[in-house]
């Protein structure tokens, strides 16, 4: 075991490298973006969907991104940092959340891109589901600090809702 004098007199360690899927995450999603640039840029010419490019590629970037903080939760749940870990991965959660809301509402502007047979009820009740959805991911990311295994049952049990409630809307 070396001290803090040893660790010292060797003197800087270089930083770590960047890790390969980091790397090959971003340069995918890079082009991912740029295909998406050029795709909404067409779109506009022929319509509503250019809002709707872009919002995509917000939300594809955080879906794609979820098994980084997913794999440090993993890694760290058990360990003193755990609060850390659990802020990482719950705030991730209310990005994405935002991000599918952001989506959510870019279906009725500047056209309504739904069917007609979604009702109005059906609407404002998906809408208020993914505001209750952002609130609890925003208390579970505050409360992940003092709380980590309280906050992280919150934020899966938030994920067991839409689940629910996606199968409960199938059946209707």
């Amino acid at each position: 075991m070396t001290t803090e004098v040893e660790a010292a007199a060797r003197g800087p360690q270089p930083a770590p490298p960047i890790p390969l899927s980091l790397f090959a995450f971003a340069l995918f999603y890079g082009g991912m973006v740029c295909i998406a640039g050029v795709l909404g840029n067409k779109q506009v010419a022929l319509g509503p969907l250019a809002v709707e490019a872009g919002i995509f590629a917000f939300l594809l970037l955080v879906v794609t991104f979820l098994p980084f903080p997913t794999a440090v939760l993993a890694e760290y749940i058990d360990t003193p940092q755990a609060n850390v870990a659990v802020m990482l991965y719950a705030g991730v959660s209310v990005v994405l959340n935002v991000a599918f809301t952001l989506w959510w509402v870019a279906m009725f502007y500047p056209a309504r891109l739904l069917r007609a047979t979604v009702t109005r009820p059906a609407i404002r009740r998906a809408t208020v589901q993914m505001m209750f959805g952002s609130v609890v991911y925003v208390g579970a990311t505050a409360a992940a600090y003092w709380f980590p295994l309280s906050a992280l049952a919150f934020v899966f049990g938030v994920q067991l809702l839409w689940v629910v409630v996606a199968s409960d809307a199938d059946e209707r």
